[in-house]
């Protein structure tokens, strides 16, 4: 900890204590306690990126404007080893996300997409020319598929059907380089309930190296990864197209309907992928992967129902 001994020191600051924060990182993450020399105690959270994940300095640097009202940054070094100091947030929503009664999730949701649609609204005539411009790809879809195609051979349960209607959405509704229709905005990029913190009665997100300009629905249908009730998905729609119209955004439903689907099911297929990685990992059950794959893909199923169903009475 010999560099985040001197960081500090450069502030006026003495280390402590540190401790490691586990989990699946894009480097190490550590819980840090500092004093000033008046005795005024500070709680950090500092994060050393590993090699080859530092974009979101780069993010940080081109676009730290429009994050500062929705980060608790305190540092930055883009110097080796590159790692940012951030306001220690205590522990992510999705801690206790599951464990809330339904009226307390509609009021945690409410006030995640009140945060949301106050991002999506923000002025970025003026943004770096540089600033990334997200599109759907083949990634996600391949992705997928070689990690359902690795889990069937371990698990006969698995439905060989999925991988088939997910790469039947992808071609049928053309989700490849699908290019959004509502307005650009910026977008977080990666808003999934363990990137976001309640603290100071307020939402608050980490991690933007995914950050880019593309339609809202970007950063929505990612949220809605974390909601597993589909009252609840259908709760945070209403409010977030409320949201949306609050702040003044160009809202036209025939665009955000188009953009919802598309983006939720890319989204959707990513995180199949994602939470049978987590189950290679050890982190879940052969019970709770088996329920998150049905509920899953049974949402693509739906929504790719829904859109060809919308671009049917188009015709």
């Amino acid at each position: 900890m010999k560099h985040l001994f001197q960081r500090l020191h450069k502030k006026g600051l003495v280390l402590k204590n540190t401790k490691m924060i586990k989990g699946a990182h894009a480097g190490c993450i550590y819980r840090v306690t500092a004093e000033s020399e008046y005795g005024r105690q500070y709680s950090f959270v500092y994060k050393e990126f590993a090699e080859g994940r530092e974009n979101e300095i780069e993010i940080m640097e081109m676009a730290s404007h429009y994050i500062s009202p929705f980060s608790k940054m305190n540092d930055i070094w883009s110097d080796s080893p590159p790692a940012i100091l951030m306001e220690d947030l205590g522990w992510p929503v999705k801690t206790t996300f599951s464990k809330e009664s339904l009226p307390e999730k509609e009021l945690t949701v409410k006030r995640i997409v009140e945060r949301l649609a106050e991002l999506h609204t923000l002025d970025t005539s003026h943004i770096d020319k540089r600033f990334p411009i997200h599109r759907i790809t083949t990634e996600s879809l391949e992705w997928c598929s070689d990690q359902l195609t690795k889990l069937y051979s371990q698990m006969k349960w698995v439905d060989t059907q999925w991988i088939k209607d997910i790469k039947n959405a992808y071609e049928r509704l053309g989700l490849i380089d699908y290019i959004a229709e509502c307005p650009l905005v910026f977008t977080h990029g990666d808003p999934h309930l363990e990137n976001i913190f309640y603290h100071g009665e307020q939402m608050w997100f980490i991690d933007w190296e995914w950050a880019a300009m593309s339609s809202p629905l970007r950063d929505f249908t990612i949220m809605l990864q974390d909601l597993y009730d589909p009252y609840l998905i259908d709760y945070a729609d209403t409010y977030y197209t409320e949201q949306l119209r609050k702040n003044n955004f160009a809202l036209d439903m025939e665009s955000y309907q188009q953009d919802f689907y598309h983006f939720y099911i890319d989204h959707t297929t990513m995180m199949i992928a994602w939470e049978v990685e987590k189950y290679f990992q050890g982190l879940h059950s052969e019970e709770e992967i088996q329920k998150i794959l049905l509920f899953k893909a049974g949402e693509i199923s739906r929504a790719a129902y829904n859109l060809m169903e919308r671009n049917l009475k188009k015709d």
